[in-house]
């Protein structure tokens, strides 16, 4: 589930954890989640950023 997230899926993984309650008691879940929404974050800004420096 979290390499379809970090796939982009991130955002359907959070509708599920808000509106359906999925795995929001699992800590360690939780985490690693967090971490995929910032793989995410940080790739689109790459991918925004990278043609102004070439």
């Amino acid at each position: 589930m979290h390499g379809l997230a970090v796939a982009g899926g991130w955002p359907g993984a959070w509708f599920a954890q808000q509106i359906l309650r999925h795995k929001t008691s699992k800590q360690p879940f939780r985490w690693i989640y967090w971490g995929t929404v910032a793989v995410n974050t940080l790739a689109l800004l790459a991918w925004i950023v990278w043609p102004a420096f070439q």
